[in-house]
């Protein structure tokens, strides 16, 4: 089995493919000594062999300068600027994709203490804070898009042949590289693809 990871390695696979190929042949070593105690010994043996190590992925950020550019290359329009209090919110509160669509107009307080109520990953509530400049982007957010909503729709929404429904992840992703991709000329050091993700380890960094 050594030799076998060897000639893998020698092949060209990577870490993980050597590796699941390990897995797969210990896994059935084990399930033929279930039908013969005589090959216990072998898949003893076999589990034994250690995996090889798998180098970390180094995690992708957006530098502080292309970060600026995509903040501000949305237009001045309806959808850029919904475009862009996507984007704004995402690097403003590090909060996760699934977290912003499920966002309502009652998320959201803009008075006192500006804050966004968020209901996270297993049931669990918090409330993230909001700089101020980004109380005047969703001030103007809301004025465009949400004046004549109430509280429980959805911050951000698509309307398909009448219907209203909250944003998917999918079109964030494409809002994204379609600005990307627009400043990309200038910003030729930006990650080959955005991810929402993307902007929220960005600020954490």
């Amino acid at each position: 089995m050594l030799d076998y990871l060897g000639y893998l390695n020698s092949q060209g696979c990577e870490a993980f493919t050597c590796n699941n190929r390990l897995a797969a042949l210990r896994a059935y070593l084990w399930y033929a000594s279930d039908m013969d105690i005589s090959l216990q010994s072998i898949a003893l043996s076999a589990s034994h062999v250690p995996f090889l190590k798998e180098p970390k992925k180094e995690k992708q950020i957006i530098q502080d300068e292309d970060m600026k550019a995509l903040l501000a290359a949305p237009p001045d329009t309806q959808k850029g600027n919904r475009d862009r209090m996507i984007m704004i919110l995402l690097y403003d509160t590090t909060i996760r994709i699934a977290e912003l669509l499920e966002l309502k107009i009652s998320s959201l307080k803009l008075t006192s203490v500006p804050s966004i109520h968020i209901h996270g990953k297993g049931d669990k509530e918090r409330i993230v804070s909001i700089t101020d400049k980004t109380v005047e982007h969703l001030k103007r957010y809301i004025k465009i898009y949400h004046s004549e909503t109430n509280g429980d729709y959805p911050l951000f929404y698509t309307v398909i042949k009448g219907n209203l429904s909250a944003m998917s992840t999918g079109n964030v992703e494409r809002i994204l590289n379609k600005y990307a991709e627009k400043i990309r000329p200038d910003h030729p050091g930006l990650p080959q693809k955005l991810y929402p993700h993307m902007l929220r380890r960005t600020r954490a960094c």
